[in-house]
């Protein structure tokens, strides 16, 4: 026999001691996680008056198809999402940067730091002294943005109870054969659709050339939809019923040219790249 057991929040989070506390709940109720933080010693030097973080842009390294050109401009989400969390540090989008170091040298940029996760002395240099208005340089890549279809069928049958009557000798009422039968059958099919995104972010102080912020941020966000039938509890019948259902599918999709997609559509790149970009921006010392 079979026990279930039911666990208190607190005992949960005992059991989880490699998360905080914060970390265990942001993870239970879906929140970005964040990983492998990273702060260097010189930091701090981002708050001091006269500094400036320039946004380098998204690389891309993830399943979905993106263009570096999409990659530049995707640089200004990141900025807005940093000075809406962090009013104190001075941050600007790839505008000036781009006007600066032409569209090319940004892509190849992209392209490196996509391949590497990293910025090396020469790149570093090369913006420190073309650029000299920033003293640190911002660069996010999306190490993965893949999307997964699930389904699953739960079905709940009806009964109904049924009896023949008779009287005996004695001309009392008297019930035979009672049992339950299935009168109907409902059917739930469950479609879900999940994008699961991880992004790394690095701060490379320019005057340095060194990193001084790293991280990893990381959610899963899943949409679902329920669509319920029912159908007739007999066999035979239902067959009938659900072949009826498939051919008139068949008709409408061959009026219209289109089959309809029962699974619900992802939530789009860009709104689930902010959400991780806002939990990175007040994760910021």
């Amino acid at each position: 026999m079979k026990t279930l057991t039911t666990l208190s929040l607190a005992a949960l989070l005992t059991l989880a001691p490699q998360f905080s506390q914060a970390g265990f709940l942001d993870a239970l109720f879906g929140a970005p996680q964040l990983s492998d933080i990273y702060v260097g010693p010189d930091f701090e030097a981002i708050h001091e008056p006269g500094a400036k973080v320039a946004v380098l842009g998204v690389a891309n390294a993830g399943e979905e198809d993106m263009s570096v050109e999409r990659g530049i401009i995707l640089g200004d989400l990141v900025a807005k999402s940093v000075h809406r969390k962090n009013r104190d540090i001075e941050i600007e989008n790839p505008t000036n940067l781009v006007k600066t170091l032409g569209q090319p040298a940004m892509e190849d940029l992209l392209k490196f730091f996509r391949q590497n996760t990293d910025l090396d002395l020469p790149h570093l240099s090369l913006i420190e002294q073309k650029y000299p208005a920033a003293s640190h340089l911002l660069v996010v890549r999306i190490d993965r943005n893949r999307i997964d279809k699930d389904t699953s069928r739960f079905e709940f049958s009806e009964k109904k109870p049924t009896a023949s009557a008779s009287y005996d000798k004695n001309g009392k009422l008297q019930l035979n054969d009672f049992k339950l039968e299935a009168d109907s059958t409902e059917v739930t099919d469950n479609y879900s659709t999940s994008r699961d995104m991880a992004i790394t972010i690095n701060i490379f102080d320019l005057k340095k050339s060194i990193t001084v912020w790293s991280g990893h941020v990381h959610k899963r966000d899943t949409r679902t939809r329920n669509q319920t039938r029912e159908y007739s509890a007999n066999h035979k019948d239902r067959f009938k019923e659900e072949l009826v259902e498939a051919l008139a599918g068949g008709i409408v999709s061959g009026i219209t040219g289109t089959t309809a997609d029962p699974f619900p559509a992802p939530i789009p790149t860009e709104e689930l790249l902010g959400q991780l970009l806002q939990a990175f921006a007040q994760k910021l010392p």
